[in-house]
């Protein structure tokens, strides 16, 4: 079962780049973007899907922004921000070129008729800081919520798969049933919630 998920994961990952590569040799940047940050959600450690995507994406927002176009480079950043929060678990792949979108966001969004309508009051270099403090700041999600995560979950569905097994014997009586599992359900989706509201 895990080494289908694996080779589904494996296998979207490559058809994503695939599409974004061509998207992008027919100049369709938007649709290059949107297949980018897909190849880079299918998450698989050590692909080289996943350099390519990263890589993609950086290309497309340069040359956005030496051409000018603040949309295509904002979408570009802010897509590759949002594909590597996408991947955290017990560590965030990449983690080192949030910080660098976060920099790259700001100084395009410093620069929008909306940011100079938002802030007459500052300059770009202002505009720019003020919109970096406002950037959701980088964080490593916690080893340990992420860990009491995948318990809550694996406990929560161990259950209901348990109590499913059970109840379905013809002669299972489900109050019982109920008295027995329903603990053990309810403690595991509650510390699965808590512990992903957390992390």
């Amino acid at each position: 079962m895990l080494l289908m998920v694996l080779v589904r994961v494996w296998l979207g990952a490559s058809s994503e780049l695939d599409l974004a590569q061509r998207a992008r040799e027919a100049e369709n940047y938007d649709s290059a973007v949107l297949h980018y940050a897909r190849a880079l959600e299918w998450y698989v450690p050590g692909h080289s899907a996943m350099q390519a995507a990263r890589q993609g994406l950086i290309d497309v927002a340069r040359e956005a922004e030496q051409l000018q176009d603040l949309a295509l480079a904002l979408d570009a950043w802010r897509s590759l921000r949002s594909a590597l929060y996408a991947t955290r678990s017990l560590y965030t792949p990449g983690a080192e070129l949030i910080v660098r979108c976060d920099q790259r966001i700001a100084y395009l969004a410093a620069q929008t008729d909306e940011s100079r309508a938002y802030h007459p009051e500052l300059d770009l270099a202002g505009r720019e800081e003020r919109l970096l403090g406002l950037s959701e700041r980088f964080a490593e999600p916690s080893p340990g919520l992420s860990l009491v995560a995948v318990l809550g979950f694996a406990l929560w569905v161990l259950a209901a798969a348990l109590f499913v097994r059970r109840a379905s014997q013809p002669q299972a009586r489900v109050g019982p049933l109920i008295v027995r599992w329903a603990p053990l359900f309810v403690a595991g989706y509650g510390l699965w919630l808590l512990a992903l509201y957390f992390a």
